[in-house]
């Protein structure tokens, strides 16, 4: 076994036990709740809402597969089938969800799209793009979040609130790094290799720069595969727009699984933009916490954000069935879609 997959072994385990932590926290913390009184919520819900949640939970990855599709075909013409995306897609949440800040999901999307006979040139660059777009789409979800509820984030502590800010911070320092790499490549990556030599030689920092040439190597990699996209994304604004769209569907998606679960076991609507605009928020706060799928910042900023607006007991119940559905059950169907795919491709091969 070698030393990377020894690495992704650990952090599997570590994701199993911080969500088994996750779910043990609320349920502690619920005073009047148990599993018997979840059982009977959703016995009790609305069957047609609850699949509704259910199907905002697969249009998360259903989307990112349209968009990953729609690059393809348009920007490289490799006409994959959905199905095919479909599983590049699976890899990407599924092993993002189990990787710290989410940086093993576009390596796990690309190896399926090599083993479908994908370059690895291409699958890089169509995954990047895919990055920016879906960075950019969660942009919009705030901007809209904050539309249709302007006074929602202030509702949260002031530690939650720090959160959502530094996460807001954190996404708009991604979209202009994207640009500026995309339009000042050179300046930014030629900075990088210096930065490198000088803690490597002038601060003598030789315990944490222990092979300066491995990690220039490393940025001019990443230099080339920046003007790929570059040149790829030059004359294709149809494709753009696409992936762009799909993003924003796959972003809105999962966002809906919340207001959709709390109108399926209540049977009330009027609360359904604000926790359309708190989930949005918790999605962009969860952004500062480099641990897979944010657990336990996600779960704490989502108990603040619905305080407010019902009950204890609701809070918890509310929290403990859109977490599970928009996350645990969203990472396992990735998981056994991704799962599928590799035993199909096996066979084939």
């Amino acid at each position: 076994m070698t030393k990377e997959t020894k690495k992704k072994f650990i952090w599997a385990f570590i994701s199993v036990l911080i969500a088994g932590l996750c779910i043990w926290m609320v349920l502690r913390g619920a005073k009047g709740m148990s599993l018997e009184l979840l059982r009977s919520k959703i016995a009790n819900s609305n069957p047609f809402l609850m699949l509704a949640s259910a199907l905002c939970m697969f249009g998360f990855i259903f989307f990112e597969a349209l968009s990953i599709h729609a690059l393809l075909k348009g920007s490289s013409g490799y006409n994959k089938r959905k199905r095919y995306c479909i599983t590049y897609s699976a890899a990407d949440v599924f092993v993002s969800a189990i990787t710290p800040s989410a940086s093993g999901g576009q390596p796990a999307a690309a190896f399926f799209m090599m083993l479908d006979g994908i370059p690895g040139t291409v699958s890089t660059v169509v995954l990047i793009i895919n990055l920016v777009m879906y960075t950019l789409a969660v942009v919009v979800a705030g901007l809209v979040a904050l539309l249709i509820a302007p006074g929602q984030i202030l509702i949260f502590s002031s530690v939650s609130k720090l959160l959502i800010l530094v996460g807001i911070s954190i996404t708009l320092g991604l979209m202009l790094l994207f640009w500026l790499i995309l339009k000042k490549g050179d300046i930014i990556f030629n900075f990088g290799i210096r930065a490198v030599d000088f803690m490597h030689d002038k601060l003598h920092m030789k315990h944490l720069i222990k092979h300066p040439e491995v990690k220039k190597a490393k940025i001019e990699k990443t230099r080339e595969d920046y003007k790929q996209c570059a040149r790829l994304m030059t004359g294709k604004k149809k494709e753009l727009i696409l992936s762009l769209l799909y993003n924003i569907g796959s972003r809105f998606s999962l966002t809906t699984v919340t207001p959709l679960i709390y109108v399926a076991t209540t049977g009330d609507w009027a609360h359904f933009n604000n926790l359309w605009a708190t989930q949005c928020l918790v999605a962009i706060g969860s952004n500062c916490a480099p641990i897979p799928g944010a657990m336990g910042v996600a779960d704490a900023l989502m108990l603040d954000g619905l305080s407010s607006i019902m009950d204890e007991e609701a809070t918890f119940s509310l929290e403990l069935l859109s977490r599970s559905m928009s996350f645990y059950l969203c990472v396992l169907l990735a998981g056994t879609i991704m799962g599928i795919g590799f035993f199909i491709r096996r066979r084939k091969k």
